[in-house]
């Protein structure tokens, strides 16, 4: 097993002084835009959700910006280098996956007017499952951050030339001041503008490869098909092989999760006017999604072409994780090496931004509130100065939350290369908790008890699968759904039925007896 600290070094290059003036530039132009939005904000509806004042194309803009950190903008052209682009066959599962987590999830969560989807899972069963639930999301979701800071990290150093702990620290704590400072609005108009900055830097590099291969575009996929790099469907039945079966299965289950149950991408939508601005904010998220994906799989395209057009330009001994980050650093002009430094810098930030405002979330709406409650402290919750108050901890808590995921970057790289951290993450936060949601929206019989155990088993199958077999990591957020879900059917017998007021409205019979979702709240 290589580490990614291995696959970036010796060092690919040190960029120029104007080079780095524009990533100096955009760190610190970014940073004041979302440290701008702390101004008017006067309780935490305004730092959770924007006072639900924003509209759909930011939201929808945000969702796509938050999908994508450094292992994806690495990862996916290093992929087709190393592969193919077998993994293209993803984006087809947006179209059909997005339409059902709206009518899954989304709907109820607006009807009851949620801050935090385990607040769903409170009043579906208890208050001990939306501890647990919740308290799943804070530990994978820190550890989620944390990788993905330590991948940007790990790209950082070779192009900046400074040690890991530095660019780790750069990151980490300019994503923590302007997200603890600004909340979600701060959050969403940042995602906006490294959004941008982002498609520009692919569609550079695109043009920078198509400009220099011989025959352009023709040349470029001519020698791609020549090394076998266009395969994109195979329909052979494999459990531990990449197949087009997995690919399909695989991403409808991980979108489901990601934009049906994960607070991370959730939360967004929470910010929204109205149920139609919801809507249409998860459709805009949806068709801003698909090209970047495919340009993502493009530049790897690009990429192999052009060394397999120039090898010489190639330092030898290099693997595909490596191509991406050498080509930037030695092929492109002066100036556009920082334009696209910035944008694998925005990549992360704008994952690693929504991470620290819901980690936040959560803890306040899921933990910090029904405590007080629980202790009798509720009682001036409503007053302006409480609200002020639970502001100020909610920066603090985004503050250590930051610094949390930025200092366990600098150790995550132990436990594994990223690819199989973050699918592994994925499988236990995707999986398990999209199995209990499912429980909850689809079965009138699921009850507290019976989940929890399917929680627990699935917990259990899906991390044994994770670390001690040879099955493919897309089957991962599968079969740790499945498990729960079924494991959750099964023990829910054994026990009574849950109370009246635990599934009238709650599930989708009981949601669809209520008539349609009103336009307006």
């Amino acid at each position: 097993m290589m580490n990614l600290s291995q696959l970036f070094s010796p060092p690919l290059a040190v960029m120029t002084t104007i080079d780095y003036v524009m990533v100096v530039a955009y760190v610190l132009g970014i940073t004041a835009l979302g440290a701008m939005f702390m101004r008017g904000q006067k309780s935490t509806s305004d730092y959770f959700v924007a006072g639900k004042s924003l509209g759909w194309l930011p939201v929808g803009i945000s969702v796509m910006a938050t999908n994508f950190s450094a292992s994806s903008l690495i990862g996916s052209p290093g992929y087709v280098v190393s592969h193919d682009i077998i993994f293209i066959t993803r984006s087809v599962c947006f179209l059909f996956a997005i339409p059902l987590s709206v009518w899954l999830f989304l709907r109820f969560y607006h009807r009851l007017d949620v801050t935090s989807v385990y607040e769903y899972i409170g009043r579906r069963f208890d208050t001990r499952m939306r501890f647990i639930s919740s308290g799943i999301f804070l530990l994978l979701r820190g550890s989620w951050m944390a990788t993905a800071q330590y991948a940007t990290g790990l790209a950082l150093t070779q192009v900046l030339g400074l040690e890991l702990w530095v660019c780790v620290l750069i990151v980490g704590g300019l994503v923590t001041v302007y997200s603890a400072l600004g909340g979600i609005k701060a959050v969403i108009w940042t995602d906006v503008v490294q959004a941008v900055l982002l498609l520009g830097a692919m569609l550079l590099t695109i043009g920078v490869c198509i400009a220099r291969v011989p025959e352009g575009v023709t040349g470029i996929f001519g020698l791609a098909d020549d090394g076998g790099k266009l395969r994109a469907v195979d329909f052979s039945w494999s459990f531990f092989q990449p197949t087009t079966q997995s690919m399909l299965v695989g991403a409808t289950f991980g979108i489901l999760a990601s934009y049906g149950v994960d607070q991370v991408i959730v939360q967004r939508y929470f910010t929204t006017k109205d149920y139609r601005t919801l809507v249409r904010s998860a459709y805009a998220g949806m068709w801003a999604t698909l090209p970047i994906i495919l340009l993502t799989f493009a530049i790897g395209i690009c990429i192999y072409s052009y060394y397999t057009a120039f090898p010489d330009r190639l330092p030898a001994g290099l693997i595909g994780d490596q191509w991406f980050p050498t080509f930037i650093v030695r092929e492109l002009p002066v100036g556009i090496t920082g334009l696209i430094i910035a944008g694998l810098l925005a990549a992360t930030m704008s994952s690693a931004d929504s991470g620290v405002n819901s980690l936040t979330t959560v803890f306040i709406v899921d933990i910090y509130r029904p405590w007080r409650q629980w202790r009798g402290r509720d009682k001036t919750a409503a007053t302006a100065a409480a609200e002020l108050r639970e502001l100020r901890l909610a920066r603090w808590l985004s503050f250590g939350f930051g610094g949390f995921a930025t200092v366990g970057a600098m150790f995550v790289g132990n436990i594994g290369t990223v690819m199989e951290i973050t699918n592994k993450l994925n499988g236990v936060i995707g999986g398990v908790l999209l199995g209990i949601f499912l429980a909850a929206v689809l079965s009138r019989r699921a009850n507290a008890p019976g989940v929890l155990l399917g929680a627990l088993v699935g917990t259990a199958v899906i991390i044994y699968t994770s670390f001690f077999s040879p099955i493919y990591f897309m089957w991962f957020g599968v079969i740790g759904c499945l498990t729960t879900l079924f494991a959750t059917l099964l023990a829910s017998r054994c026990f009574a039925p849950p109370a009246h007021h635990q599934i009238t409205g709650l599930t989708v019979i009981g949601q669809s007896q209520l008539g349609d979702v009103p336009s307006d709240r």
